[in-house]
C-alpha cells in the first residue's frame, strides 16, 4: 500500500494495491466503492496514479532527461593536423548512475562547446548529440581558426528532475595547422544595381594547401573594395559577409554605386596617352586567413535615352502595275 494521510496504522486515508478496496477510518470496515458513488472513486484513483507518478519520476525512468548522477569524457578528442579538416578523433561522452553504471535509460541531449579557448577559435559541425544507452558520440566537430592547449566542454541538459545541468570536460588537444587558405574559385563581374544583367556572383572556397577544397569549413568569408577608382561602394542592399557552406562562400546578393571602365586602353604613340584604366578589385578575408584579391573588373555605366528618334514625314510610293513590254514600265511615279 502507499500510505498518504495521517493516523495509525491504517490511517484516515489508506490506499490498497488492490483494485477497488479501501479502508477508512473511525469505526473502521470495508465499503464498496461502488456503493461510494464515482466522484468519490475518481479522487481516490488520482491519489493512486500521482504516487506512482512521482515515484517513478524519483527514481530517474521518464526518458528523454540527462537525469544520470554524473557525465565522464570516455572518448577524447584529438586534435586536426591540417586546419579546415575535422578532427582526427571525435569525443564521447558517457553519463553515469551513482554505481558507475551507465544511465541506459536516459536519452536526452549533450551540447559540446569550446570551454577552454585560447585562440578565440570557434567550434563547428554538429555540436549536440543525443544520448543512446547513456553515450553521446559526436561525429564531424571542427574547431578553426586551430592553436593549443583547448578544452572541450560537454554539457547535459537539465530537466525538473534535476534541475542542474551535468558538465564534464576534455583533457587539453591542440587543433594545429595552418596551411588552410581561401582562393577564389569564381572572380566577380559586379554590376550597378539598377541593371544586373552580365552580373557574375564570386564564389571564394576553403581549400589546403593542395588546392583540394575543404567541405566541411564553416568560416564567415567577409568582402571590401580593395581598388576603387571612382569612389564607389556597395549598395546598402548588398550582403558583405556570407558563412561558408560545404567550404565555399557564394556572394550573390553584391553591387556597386558607381561606374568604372576600360576606356582605350590600348593608346599608341600615333594616339597618344588617351586610354585610362578605371577598373575594380574586391579582397576576400575570413578571421584566421590570409586575404585574396580578385581578378580586376569593370562596371559598366547605364546608358539612358534622353530623346527617343522621331520622324516628322512618312513617305510611301504606290504600287505600279506594268503591262506590255519594258517600253511600258519607264515612268517614274514619285
Amino acid at each position: 500500500r502507499a500510505q498518504i494521510g495521517e493516523g495509525e496504522g491504517l490511517g484516515r486515508r489508506s490506499i490498497w494495491s488492490k483494485p477497488g478496496i479501501w479502508v477508512e477510518g473511525g469505526e473502521g470496515g470495508v465499503r464498496d466503492p461502488r456503493k461510494r458513488g464515482q466522484g468519490r472513486m475518481g479522487r481516490r484513483m488520482g491519489e493512486w496514479w500521482a504516487v506512482l507518478f512521482l515515484s517513478a519520476a524519483l527514481v530517474g525512468v521518464l526518458p528523454g532527461a540527462a537525469d544520470g548522477a554524473s557525465m565522464v569524457v570516455s572518448t577524447q578528442p584529438v586534435g586536426n593536423t591540417i586546419k579546415g579538416r575535422m578532427l582526427e578523433t571525435q569525443p564521447t561522452v558517457t553519463v553515469l548512475l551513482d554505481d558507475g553504471r551507465p544511465d541506459v535509460s536516459n536519452s536526452g541531449m549533450v551540447m559540446a562547446s569550446l570551454g577552454v579557448n585560447p585562440t578565440a577559435a570557434s567550434l563547428n559541425g554538429h555540436t549536440q548529440a543525443q544520448l543512446y544507452n547513456g553515450v553521446a558520440t559526436f561525429t564531424d566537430l571542427v574547431v578553426y581558426p586551430g592553436g593549443q592547449d583547448f578544452q572541450m566542454k560537454f554539457t547535459a541538459m537539465s530537466s525538473d528532475v534535476v534541475p542542474e545541468p551535468l558538465e564534464a570536460m576534455s583533457a587539453n588537444f591542440f587543433a594545429a595547422g595552418q596551411e588552410a587558405k581561401l582562393m577564389i574559385v569564381t572572380h566577380p563581374r559586379i554590376t550597378l544595381d539598377a541593371d544586373r544583367r552580365g552580373a557574375v556572383a564570386p564564389v571564394v572556397a576553403v581549400v589546403d594547401d593542395l588546392g583540394n577544397e575543404l567541405p566541411m569549413a564553416t568560416a564567415t568569408v567577409s568582402v571590401s573594395i580593395t581598388r576603387n577608382p571612382n569612389s564607389g561602394s556597395f549598395t546598402p542592399n548588398s550582403v558583405l559577409s556570407v558563412p561558408a557552406e560545404g567550404g565555399r562562400a557564394a556572394f550573390g546578393s553584391l553591387w556597386l554605386t558607381r561606374a568604372a571602365t576600360m576606356n582605350e586602353p590600348g593608346a599608341t604613340i600615333d594616339t597618344g596617352p588617351r586610354g585610362y584604366d578605371e577598373t575594380y578589385t574586391l579582397s576576400f578575408s575570413a578571421p584566421g586567413f590570409a586575404a585574396v584579391e580578385s581578378e580586376q573588373f569593370d562596371v559598366s555605366p547605364l546608358v539612358v535615352v534622353s530623346r527617343q528618334p522621331s520622324s516628322d514625314r512618312v513617305v510611301s510610293a504606290p504600287p505600279v502595275w506594268c503591262q506590255g513590254g519594258l517600253e511600258g514600265c519607264m515612268g517614274v511615279v514619285s
